[in-house]
């Protein structure tokens, strides 16, 4: 769970930590090409965010917003 596409690259981060102490962000960003974010509301679930990930430039992940 996160509270934004972008928090839930971090959270993939921290589940793949516990597994391996090898720093993981570029396999991450290969693994992985979109990101949504779905938020419940009182009348449903509804995509919030959705971000394209393109890659790790050694210090942070290069994403594009697809929201429109």
């Amino acid at each position: 769970h996160a509270n934004n596409a972008r928090a839930a690259l971090g959270r993939i981060e921290t589940l793949v930590g516990e597994t391996t102490q090898t720093p993981m962000q570029s396999t991450i960003a290969e693994a992985v090409d979109l990101v949504l974010f779905i938020n419940k509301t009182a009348t449903g679930r509804r995509v919030e965010d959705v971000i394209r990930v393109s890659g790790f430039d050694g210090t942070d992940y290069v994403c594009e917003s697809l929201n429109s």
